[in-house]
């Protein structure tokens, strides 16, 4: 009897492993991706697009706390505590996310198309580079979406200094879930955006303007 009771049993493993029935068998991926949003996907109502001209603005290096620079999305449930899901993720690594989007803020705030990634050729000719380094950019326990995050604006040459800065933005969430948090971080990112845009309107504005060749008489 023993040795048909044994048949019976790896027959019944057997069935189940061919029915996806087996607790050792794959199990469905929960796994869920997210990008952030700029503004040329969706552009908020009174937002000023002010079009100073073609001007070439370079954007980077751009700097990651290092706890931010990974695929999982964190949440930050107590000054010293950060949780990272098992299931929600960036789409791709962050840093090229925040920098893709930043770009295409900032083209659409100043008008221009003349956008560079760092590092770009020597003959693009930037007018401005915007380096950027990300400190916090995160949702929290307290309801809402955060982006700390230092700037340089600085000429052709990223050695000369022009403007530097430190922007915290935050933002709430228009309902409770993953998305709403991507949602309330992008536009966390379109503030800082726009104060990015601002600074690089007002320096272009003092900037003088160059003297005509004077005339044979």
């Amino acid at each position: 009897m023993r040795p048909r009771i044994l048949l019976s049993i790896a027959a019944a493993l057997t069935a189940g492993v061919v029915l996806g029935c087996s607790p050792f068998g794959p199990q469905k991926d929960l796994t869920r991706f997210y990008v952030l949003t700029s503004l040329t996907d969706q552009v908020p109502e009174g937002l000023e697009v002010h079009r100073p001209g073609p001007l070439a603005i370079g954007i980077g290096p751009l700097d990651l706390a290092e706890y931010l620079d990974r695929p999982q999305i964190q949440t930050r449930v107590s000054e010293n505590q950060v949780w990272f899901s098992g299931v929600d993720r960036w789409a791709g690594p962050l840093r090229d996310n925040f920098a893709r989007t930043l770009m295409e803020n900032v083209a659409m705030l100043l008008g221009t198309e003349r956008m560079y990634g760092h590092p770009w050729y020597q003959d693009a000719n930037i007018d401005y580079s915007v380096r950027v380094h990300v400190m916090r950019f995160e949702w929290n326990a307290a309801g809402y979406a955060e982006l700390l995050a230092a700037w340089e604006i600085g000429g052709a040459d990223l050695g000369t200094e022009v403007e530097w800065g430190l922007g915290r933005f935050t933002e709430p969430a228009d309902t409770v879930g993953t998305d709403a948090y991507v949602a309330a971080l992008s536009r966390t990112l379109q503030q800082f955006s726009e104060s990015i845009a601002d600074e690089i309107r007002r320096l272009e504005a003092a900037r003088p303007m160059p003297e005509e060749p004077a005339r044979e008489q």
